[in-house]
């Protein structure tokens, strides 16, 4: 089945809507800091999990610093159209596992 426009802007959309009540108990890392693939292979699970399907690449070149309130930009691609997405840390546990929120943006990169 050859995949349509109306079908990849359906599933960037339900990626668009991901909240925080979405990833709740998202184990990330047991350290401080999350190095920038465990965050892209992170947030790709998710989004998987919100929409059904994987998009073709996420991409984050930052590291993580696992405290509360901080964020680190990736880069979402899916038939060939790229998407900014913030992940932002809302809660770590005293064992160091974070939660997570993850939002793509809703306009594509230039």
């Amino acid at each position: 089945m050859r995949r349509t426009d109306g079908m990849r802007l359906a599933v960037v959309a339900g990626l668009a809507a991901v909240a925080v009540g979405a990833l709740s108990g998202c184990q990330v890392s047991t350290y401080a800091i999350a190095d920038g693939p465990t965050v892209a292979r992170t947030a790709t699970e998710r989004l998987t999990e919100f929409a059904g399907r994987a998009p073709d690449a996420v991409e984050c070149a930052d590291d993580l610093d696992l405290k509360v309130g901080v964020s680190t930009r990736c880069t979402l691609t899916d038939g060939g159209t790229r998407y900014g997405v913030t992940v932002t840390v809302t809660t770590v546990a005293d064992d160091g596992n974070a939660d997570l929120d993850i939002q793509v943006d809703e306009e594509p990169l230039p």
